[in-house]
C-alpha cells in the first residue's frame, strides 16, 4: 500500500511562479486521495490539476498537495446518442479535445490553453471566447463525482445547490474525481476569423458590441503606445475539414529557465508593433486550425519562464457593462505606468447563472499579464480592486495573487451560502490552500 512517505517535498507556485512555497506533493489517482482522507492522514489538504492557476489557489505552504491523475487504463465513456462524455477529473483537455474529435465532437468552452484538467476546469468555472453566446464551462456539466471531507463519495448534478459550490468552489468544498461533460457536434476542427483593428478603446469596445452574429470574439489590446490600440478577432466554425493528426497538434518549443526577465518596454513594444501590423492581415477572412485559434501559446511550452525567476502576475477582472469607465480607467492608468505587457485580453460576458464564486458577470473583462518586478505592483492592483469593487465586479480567483480579503464579501456576495454548503461536505476545513487562507474563503 502506497504511504504519504512516497509522496515528496517540492517549491510550488501557480503559472505566474509566484509566489513560491514549500510542499508535501503527492501525485495519483482518486482511490489513492480517498484513502487519505478517510484515514485523516493529513488536516489540510490542497488539491492541484496542472498547476495552471496563475496565484496560490493550487498551493498550500508546508501542507501536503494533491495533484489528481487518471486512472491508468481507464478510457473517457462516450455516449454518442446524448452527446456526452464521461471523464476523470484529472484527464487533460487537450486529450479530450482529441478523443472527442475522433468523433466529430468539441468541448463547447475552452480557456486559453489546452493544458489544464477537466477537474480544474470546473472547480474554477473557466470561460472562453464565446460567453457572450455559450456562457462558461459548469453549463455544460451534467454531473461531478466529489470526494468530501472524509473521503465519502458524493454524486451532486446539475440544479442542486452543491453543484453551484462545487462549479467555481476552486476545490475547496470536495475534490473532484470525475465528471459528466456535454459536448458540441461542429464541422470540423476549423475556424473562419476575421480581424478589425481599432485605433483606441472606445474603437475596440464599439466593434465588440455591434458582432452578435459571431460565436466567438476577443480583442488584443496594445498598451505600449500614448493610447491603448488593440485587433478584435472574430471566429464561426468553418464548414468542412477532417480531424487529421496535423489539426490537434504541431511543433512545441521550449522556453528554457532564464535568469532575467526577456519581457521589459522594450521587447515588449517590438512584440506589440509585430502583432498590430499582424493584425492588418488578419482583417482578411481566412480559415485557421482550432488549436490556433483557441489555444495560440501552448505552441511555447513553458512560455511563463520568459518573465524570470520574478515571475509575473495575471490579473483579471469584470465589471458590469455601465461601468466601462472602470475599464477605461485602468487601461489608461496601465499606459501611462508604461509597466511593459504583452498580453492585454479583452471579452465580453454574457449574464451568468453561475456558481456561488463563479466569476463571470455580465460585462466586461480585462485580463493583464504583469511582472513581478514591476515596483509596488500589489498596492497598484489594490487601488484598481478598490475600483472594480464599488463598480460591483470582481477578480478572477483562478488568476489572483494579492487581492485583499476585504473585497471578498463584496466581489462574491454568494459565499456566506457557500460557506455553508462547504461546511456539509468538509466540516473539518480540510480542502485548503493559501489563496483560501489569505482570502479567508472558509
Amino acid at each position: 500500500m502506497k504511504n504519504r512517505a512516497e509522496g515528496r517535498d517540492e517549491t510550488l507556485s501557480g503559472w505566474g511562479n509566484t509566489p513560491k512555497r514549500r510542499c508535501r506533493l503527492e501525485t495519483g489517482e482518486g482511490a489513492r486521495l480517498e484513502e487519505i482522507l478517510r484515514v485523516g492522514e493529513t488536516r489540510a489538504l490542497c488539491l492541484r490539476g496542472m498547476g495552471r492557476s496563475y496565484g496560490d489557489s493550487a498551493v498550500l505552504g508546508g501542507g501536503l498537495v494533491y495533484q489528481l491523475v487518471p486512472r491508468e487504463g481507464t478510457k473517457m465513456a462516450f455516449n454518442l446518442e446524448t452527446r456526452t462524455v464521461s471523464v476523470d477529473a484529472g484527464v487533460r483537455l487537450a486529450d479530450l479535445i482529441a478523443a472527442a474529435g475522433e468523433h466529430g465532437l468539441v468541448v463547447p468552452v475552452v480557456p486559453g490553453t489546452a493544458n489544464v484538467s477537466i477537474g480544474g476546469m470546473i472547480a474554477a468555472d473557466i470561460h472562453g471566447k464565446n460567453h457572450h453566446k455559450a456562457g462558461s464551462f459548469a453549463n455544460f456539466v451534467n454531473r461531478i463525482e466529489l470526494l468530501d471531507g472524509a473521503g465519502n463519495r458524493r454524486i451532486v448534478r446539475r440544479g442542486e445547490e452543491n453543484f453551484d459550490a462545487t462549479c467555481g468552489g476552486m476545490g475547496l468544498n470536495g475534490a473532484i474525481i470525475r465528471a459528466e461533460v456535454s459536448l458540441e457536434a461542429v464541422p470540423g476542427p476549423y475556424i473562419t476569423q476575421r480581424g478589425v483593428r481599432a485605433k483606441n478603446l472606445h474603437g475596440v469596445c464599439e466593434n465588440m458590441l455591434k458582432t452578435e452574429e459571431n460565436t466567438f470574439t476577443v480583442a488584443w489590446l496594445d498598451l505600449s503606445n500614448r493610447r491603448a490600440r488593440g485587433t478584435v478577432l472574430h471566429g464561426n466554425w468553418a464548414e468542412g475539414g477532417g480531424w487529421s493528426k496535423k489539426s490537434r497538434g504541431g511543433v512545441r518549443k521550449i522556453v528554457p529557465t532564464l535568469p532575467v526577465s526577456m519581457v521589459h518596454q522594450g521587447s515588449v513594444r517590438a512584440f506589440n508593433e509585430l502583432w498590430w501590423t499582424k493584425g492588418r492581415f488578419d482583417e482578411r477572412e481566412k480559415i485557421v486550425p482550432m488549436r490556433a485559434f483557441f489555444h495560440p501559446l501552448d505552441g511555447v511550452e513553458r512560455w511563463n519562464r520568459l518573465y524570470g525567476p520574478k515571475g509575473f502576475i495575471q490579473y483579471q477582472f469584470v465589471v458590469p457593462p455601465e461601468r466601462i469607465d472602470v475599464l477605461e480607467a485602468v487601461v489608461e492608468d496601465l499606459v501611462r505606468r508604461k509597466v511593459g505587457t504583452p498580453m492585454v485580453v479583452l471579452k465580453r460576458f454574457k449574464e451568468s447563472e453561475g456558481g456561488h464564486l463563479s466569476f463571470p458577470i455580465e460585462g466586461w473583462t480585462l485580463a493583464v499579464d504583469i511582472s513581478a518586478g514591476v515596483d509596488q505592483l500589489p498596492r497598484i492592483l489594490w487601488g484598481y480592486d478598490d475600483m472594480v469593487a464599488e463598480a460591483g465586479g470582481r477578480v478572477y480567483l483562478a488568476k489572483d495573487a494579492c487581492l485583499q480579503r476585504d473585497h471578498v464579501e463584496t466581489m462574491y456576495p454568494k459565499i456566506s451560502r457557500w460557506r455553508e454548503l462547504c461546511l456539509e461536505t468538509d466540516p473539518m476545513g480540510v480542502f485548503q490552500s493559501d489563496q483560501s487562507r489569505r482570502l479567508g474563503l472558509r
